[in-house]
């Protein structure tokens, strides 16, 4: 725990419970699903995202990172495409999903600009991250990662 990172499994002096473990985390990696983001309809679950901001604000006023790793984005696109209720062909999924981590990002910085915090995205395989860099300006950072 001296380096400040708790995983699972890896034993640690004197168990913390789980809440004690993620407030003296430096860094936070949280997945969001896109049951979680996303309603059946398609449609972004805005009062759940403004939530999950409010959570990321107060974890970075303890001075943690946080980085969000989000999907929904081929959910968000079906629906904004019109691509609803059957299998989508491989150029309407790209389709979808580029249209759906536009409207997702535009979301995710909504709703964390009512804190102050930036959003910068990162392509596949790298992420969206809100922490402070620098100037201290956050960022985050599809799959997107977020924050």
């Amino acid at each position: 725990m001296a380096t400040g990172r708790v995983r699972w499994g890896e034993a640690v002096s004197e168990d913390p419970a789980p809440a004690e473990a993620l407030t003296a985390a430096r860094r936070l990696i949280v997945k969001i699903g896109s049951a979680l983001l996303v309603a059946d309809t398609g449609e972004i679950r805005r009062p759940w995202l403004a939530a999950l901001a409010d959570d990321v604000a107060r974890c970075r006023g303890r001075g943690q990172e946080v980085i969000l790793v989000s999907s929904g984005a081929i959910a968000v696109g079906r629906r904004h495409l019109g691509l609803s209720g059957r299998r989508l062909r491989l150029e309407e999924n790209q389709a979808a999903a580029a249209t759906g981590q536009i409207r997702l990002a535009h979301a995710y910085q909504e709703a964390l600009a009512r804190h102050g915090i930036t959003v910068k995205k990162k392509p596949a395989g790298g992420g969206a991250q809100a922490s402070r860099r620098g100037s201290g300006a956050p960022t985050l950072g599809p799959r997107s990662r977020l924050a």
